[in-house]
This record gives structure tokens, sequence and C-alpha cells, in this order.
């Protein structure tokens, strides 16, 4: 949150980073400068004949040794910002030699009352302290106490000059000039605490920069340990449960001879069934972290989706069985081809033909099929006669570690990776997932490959 803070001065109120920023600006703009001794030297001009000359020339030559004692303030803070000077001291010194500025044009008002000068010589003086004014709102209004230090005696000069001086036209010259006056003390203040705002938030999102450069680089080393993490921890679980399930199949099948009591034969299926399928919940969150850490990668080759899809019915066809569900799988005479990754996409139908039985009652059934769309695209789609989900558990679905309608079908195996897995593959494809499913009737998930990856043989595009 931003304080309010006065930016004519109080090096209290500011922090150092944005006091330096506005002493920078200070410094940066040498307008004021340069036209000072510009401006005074027509003025001069105006005035020659009318006015002393060793005035004339003494006020000139003062404008362009303060013009000169500025410009070398500016190369000393150029050349020594790392001393021992405060921000505060820089603008104290500016705020001297811009006085001094001031102080010179002044001293036209002594002109203006004790010479009688024309008119037009009158309104140039006039003219040029408001343009001088105008200029410093540009250039000084960093400081606001150096604005000040420059416009008030510069403009107060000639108005106190013209009211004396008694006529008519220089006191209305002297009523617009004391208006002009504080209106650019005004617009002045406005200027400096806007200017003041701009380099605070610029120091603000400097600093928010550089803190969300570290939290990124904290973030990409974190994602570098958990990648590294889970690569660790899949291999020192998969060894001993292969190892497990191993040894589990070979007291099944009594290899080395006959066990004794046959309970312990179905112990050993059991303790393999459930090696493999803890086995396969450390593949899921293994690929699901690779997946969310952009470590996935196509290895592409042309397939025949017909012939996937019978392979992985045969995969899934023990499953099927054991839970009662009637697999199919509806394809063409001939071949259907596509270019992709062969294990993603198998691994696509097996995840979704997997929660397609899990989710179907006995006696249910289960298809998988795949055909080409009028547009080119290929489609592959799992349809089950399931319990189905409604539209918001349709969109939960596809939410990681996310399992929709324990309560309507008991207890299911898995971590609720298997549709977020096919989806992030799909999409490595340039495809999509779609989900179309309603409560008690079944679902239907479709995966859509672009045209792009539809081949009309095994090796023609």
């Amino acid at each position: 949150m931003l304080s309010k803070t006065d930016p004519s001065g109080g090096s209290g109120a500011l922090d150092k980073n944005v006091q330096d920023a506005r002493i920078d600006q200070l410094y940066v703009r040498p307008y004021t400068a340069l036209t000072n001794p510009a401006v005074a030297g027509l003025l001069v001009y105006l005035a020659w004949g009318a006015l002393p000359e060793s005035a004339l020339l003494g006020w000139l030559a003062a404008m362009c040794l303060v013009s000169v004692l500025r410009f070398g303030l500016r190369k000393v803070r150029k050349a020594s910002r790392n001393t021992l000077l405060t921000p505060a001291d820089w603008e104290n010194r500016m705020v001297v030699l811009v006085g001094m500025n001031g102080v010179l044009w002044g001293l036209t008002g002594l002109a203006i009352a004790g010479y009688p000068l024309a008119v037009e010589v009158e309104g140039a003086l006039a003219i040029a302290a408001c343009g001088m004014i105008a200029g410093a709102i540009f250039s000084l209004t960093a400081s606001f106490k150096a604005f000040c230090a420059y416009a008030l005696p510069t403009a107060l000069g000639p108005i106190i000059g013209l009211t004396v001086s008694g006529g008519e036209p220089q006191a209305a010259l002297a009523g617009m000039g004391l208006i002009y006056l504080v209106i650019a003390v005004i617009w002045g203040r406005q200027t400096a605490r806007a200017l003041e705002t701009g380099l605070r938030l610029r120091q603000e999102n400097t600093a928010l920069h550089v803190d969300l450069q570290a939290a990124h680089a904290r973030l990409v080393e974190a994602e570098r340990f958990r990648s590294d993490s889970f690569a660790n921890i899949g291999h020192e679980l998969r060894t001993p449960l292969n190892a497990i399930i191993g040894f589990a199949q070979s007291i099944d099948a009594e290899i080395w001879g006959q066990i004794g009591d046959r309970r312990y034969k179905n112990y050993a299926s059991l303790i393999a069934e459930s090696g493999r399928h803890l086995l396969n919940l450390i593949q899921d969150i293994l690929e699901f972290s690779r997946n969310d850490t952009a470590e996935l990668s196509l290895s592409e080759d042309r397939l025949d989706l017909n012939r996937l899809l019978t392979s992985c019915a045969t995969m899934l066809g023990k499953s099927a069985q054991e839970a009662g569900v009637d697999l199919t799988v509806e394809t063409n005479a001939e071949a259907l081809w596509v270019l992709g990754d062969p294990t993603k996409i198998r691994q696509i139908v097996i995840n979704l033909g997997a929660n397609a039985l899990q989710f179907t009652p006995r006696g249910g059934g289960v298809t998988l099929r795949a055909d080409r769309t009028e547009g080119g695209e290929t489609r592959v789609q799992v349809a089950d006669t399931g319990i189905g989900m409604s539209p918001e558990e349709a969109k939960r679905a596809l939410e990681p570690y996310t399992q929709i309608m324990r309560d309507r079908s008991g207890v299911h195996k898995g971590l609720g990776l298997g549709l977020t897995l096919s989806k992030r593959m799909a999409e490595l494809h340039g495809g999509f997932l779609d989900i179309a499913s309603e409560v008690g009737k079944g679902t239907l998930v479709t995966v859509v490959l672009p045209a792009s990856r539809s081949l009309v043989g095994p090796g023609e595009v």
C-alpha cells in the first residue's frame, strides 16, 4: 500500500530507492539550465537602451554563471554518486542553485518598478516569466521544494514590480500573473505527487520482478527435486515389487513342487495380484508426474488402430471376465492407420477401458471402437453401460486424484489418474478428450486425434 508522502522534501518520508530515483529525475533534465541564459539574452536585447547597460550585462552574466554551476553540479553527481551525500543533500544543492535563478528573474521586478519601460518590454518580461515557470513544471517538479524555490521569486518579482508601477495595464498583468502563479503551484504539486507515485510503483514493480524471478527459480528447483525424487522412489519400489510378484507367481505355479495346503496357493495368487496393482499405481503416479512437469514426449510411429484396439481388448479380457462385463471391439475390415505414439495411445485405451469396466455393473457391456470422421479426424471411443455421471461429475473426473460415485458402485481401485493421463496424452498428440455421460445410462469417452495424424496406409499420408 502506498503511503501518502510530501514530495517537497522529507527524506524520511520516502524510502531510499524512491528518493534516489526522484533526484535522478531532478538532475537528468537540464532544460531550465539551458533556457535561462537564452531567454535572458533575448530580454537584454529588448531592454538595451532602456536600462543601464552594466546592469543588463551583469544580470545576464549572473544567469550564465548559475547555469554553468548547475551543469557542473550534474557532472559532479554523475561522477560521485557513491559518496556519503544523501539524496536530501543533492536535492538541497539543486534547490540553492535554482533558487538563485529564481531570484535573478525576480530582479526584473525592480527594473519594471524603477524604470519607465515600454509596454512591449514589460509584456515580454511577463511572458518570459510565465514560460520559465511552465518549463519548471516539467523539469523541476521531481522536487517540489526546488520548483517553489524557482517559481515563486520568478513570478513574484515581476508581479510586485507591475503592481508598484501603478498603471492600469500593469495592474491587469500583475493580476493575471498572480492567478497564473497559483495555478502553476497547484499543477506543480500534483505533478510532483504523480511523479513520486510513478517512481514508487516502478520501484515496487522492480522489487516484485526480482521476487518473482527468485520464486520461479525456487519453483524450478522444487520441480526438479520432485521429479528426481519420484524417479528414485519409483526405482526403489519397482525393484522389490517385481521380486515379490515374481516369487508369488512362482509359488502359485508350484514350479518347485506342490504346496501342502491349497490356501497357501490362493494367498500367493492374492499377493501377486496385489503387487501388480500396487505397481500399476506407482506407474500411474510416475507417469502423471512426468506429464505434469512437461517431461512427456512422443515416440511417433505408424500404427493400425483396429489392431491396437484388439490387442487392448485381449489385455483387458481377464478383468472383464472377472467383472462379469461383456467386452467387445468394433473394427472395420480395413486398417485404420494413424501417426502417433503407440505406447501412449495404447495406454489411453487401456486406461479408458479399465475405467469403463470398473464402473460397469455385472451383466453390462463395454465397447471399444475407432473410426474416421468426415473432417478426416481419427476418433477412438470407449462406451459403457455403467453407472454414468452428471455433467458436474464428468468435469471433476478429469481432475487428478478424483474418483466419482464411490457410494453407488462400491470401493474402486486406483488413484483417479486414468482420465487425467488420457486427456493429457491426447493433448500431447494435438487432440482432445471428451466425456458424454448420463447418470444410470452409461458413459461415452471420445478421444479425437487431428486430421494431420490420419494416414491412408502404413507408409503413405
